[in-house]
């Protein structure tokens, strides 16, 4: 290993008006000392590098290595973009956060910094703050991006982080990961919210609270109070994840702030498992985004909430407004236990005003109160959205994912026209006699992708849907596997080989067959392949 890097080094010395740099040394676990000094002489000459991207992602690299590489960083002075990957290094602690804060902090011209210290299990407060201190000499930083997942041990570190935030006055985009953070409290928001409150060019904001569970709705009420002032945003994401302290009421502090937002475009919000949330929650934020005539993407995570069917029937009304302008909609509501057919009817009435979404994601499992003819209006919604080039339906009423009956059905057009969906994940009780039908609206279609789980499809079905693929002039590829399905016998699959047309060039089916059949409890697979 040392060989090489030497001979590298010696590369990156001649390379020394090289503009942009990317080394990866993934999952290295003989990286060591010697050889990062001999990258090291390398970097210290590349005067002109404006663009430095280094991932030490699971490798061994230790703090004396990660000195090695921070001391030739006081040498690159036109350097404006860096990414620093250092996810589950196991053996960098504080020490090596100190000499790499003192190598950045000579990068004056930084515009651009990621970087990524998760899972990193030696990382205390102390740590965070070597690099918020070199974070708040960035004085012309535009974009930051900082993932601390399951590495900061206390809200410490986050006071220090936030201290430095308030200098960076050029911040445009801003990402944080503090996922796992249990230790965090609503009045640690209240450092966050102090210092992006004065960052009034913010475009941008990611931040993921994922497993933070002593948020509750106070916290929520102060960190609303953020979005208040930052009239430039036009993009914001926020995870919630398992924050199972905050309810309605922390919803409708976060609605009362979005009014402000006249210029945003972006809304992506994840509330997992949140099992306070109902379908209130929904009519809150339907309020919030009233004034937002901006909107283009909508995400709305809210799966094992208590989503009621008045909250998707108000969720359809602001879709109908918003039918113009929207081009990306996701929608997630697996797992609320509430909903039934009604509440699908009403989304469904919205889904028809999307004439110009372009990527389309519903999400409706584990729904038990949902039966077939509500899902049925879901798909009689698509009708007339030609704009469609990315489509995702997943639907089911089983509570059990594994004893319920569903079919996937994945389809890559490649020579589909921009009219038709490009892209078709189509999950739901559907008889392989409504698949065929559906199949011979899409002439065009080059590749197809299909799974069958519980399905009780026979050989004549087989063929049936055999048949359909046929009459498919453009189509060469077909993966099938079929799980469960107890109709189905290996002569019915090698038929359904045998009779296709020699213009398919791929052909792969596999029949999965439960342990239960099987003396030594184990699942078989039987493929058969042809190309």
């Amino acid at each position: 290993m040392n060989a090489s890097l030497k001979c590298l080094g010696e590369a990156l010395k001649r390379a020394c008006r090289l503009e942009s740099l990317k080394l990866s040394f993934y999952s290295c676990h003989d990286l060591d000392e010697i050889g990062v000094q001999y990258l090291a002489r390398g970097l210290k000459r590349m005067y002109s590098l404006k663009e430095l991207d280094l991932n030490f992602e699971s490798s061994m690299i230790a703090d004396k290595e990660l000195a090695q590489f921070a001391k030739p960083f006081k040498n690159l002075k036109s350097l404006d973009t860096i990414s620093l990957n250092c996810r589950n290094c196991r053996h960098i602690s504080d020490n090596g956060l100190s000499s790499l804060s003192q190598g950045l902090k000579g990068l004056d011209k930084l515009k651009r910094v990621k970087l990524d210290i998760s899972l990193s299990a030696f990382i205390t407060d102390n740590g965070l703050r070597y690099l918020s201190q070199a974070i708040e000499s960035f004085l012309l930083l535009e974009q930051l991006d900082l993932d601390f997942l399951e590495c900061i041990k206390t809200s410490g570190g986050l006071q220090y982080l936030s201290e430095a935030l308030r200098k960076l006055t050029s911040l445009t985009s801003f990402a944080l990961n503090l996922e796992g953070l249990e230790k965090i409290e609503d009045y640690d928001l209240f450092f966050l919210k102090e210092c992006l409150r004065e960052k009034r060019n913010l475009s941008k904001i990611n931040i993921n609270f994922k497993n933070c569970v002593g948020i509750t709705d106070n916290g929520l009420q102060f960190f609303s109070d953020t979005f208040r002032e930052l009239q430039e945003l036009k993009v914001l994401s926020l995870n919630f994840a398992n924050c199972s302290k905050i309810s309605d009421q922390g919803i409708f502090y976060l609605s009362q702030a979005l009014k402000e937002l006249s210029k945003i475009e972006n809304i992506t919000l994840h509330f997992n498992n949140c099992s306070e949330i109902s379908g209130l929650s929904l009519s809150h934020f339907c309020e919030g985004i009233k004034q937002c005539d901006s909107l283009n993407t909508v995400q709305f995570h809210f799966p094992n909430c208590k989503i009621t069917n008045h909250g998707l029937y108000r969720l359809a009304e602001e879709l109908k407004r918003l039918g113009k302008t929207l081009n990306q909609v996701y929608l997630d509501f697996l797992g609320c236990l509430d909903l039934t057919d009604e509440g699908l009817f009403s989304l469904s009435q919205g889904i028809r005003a999307l004439t110009s979404v372009e990527d389309l994601n519903i999400q409706i499992m584990k729904c038990p109160k949902i039966t077939e003819a509500g899902f049925q209006e879901i798909t009689k919604g698509l009708n007339g959205l030609n704009s469609i080039r990315y489509l995702t339906l997943n639907f089911g009423n089983r509570i059990s994912a594994t004893r319920g009956r569903f079919i996937n059905v994945k389809i890559n057009a490649q020579r589909l026209p921009f009219s038709r969906p490009k892209e078709l994940n189509l999950t739901d009780q559907q008889f392989v006699c409504q698949l065929s039908q559906a199949l011979n609206g899409f002439q065009n279609l080059s590749k197809i992708e299909i799974i069958f789980h519980g399905i009780r499809i026979t050989d004549d079905g087989l063929f049936e849907l055999g048949q359909s693929m046929k009459r498919l002039e453009f189509l060469k590829d077909i993966f099938m596997e079929l799980t469960e399905c107890n109709g189905i016998t290996q002569n019915g699959v090698c038929q359904f080989i045998v009779n296709s047309p020699k213009r398919w060039q791929s052909i792969d089916v596999r029949v999965r067959i439960p342990a239960a059949e099987y003396p030594d409890g184990k699942i078989h697979e039987a493929i058969l392949k042809f190309s």
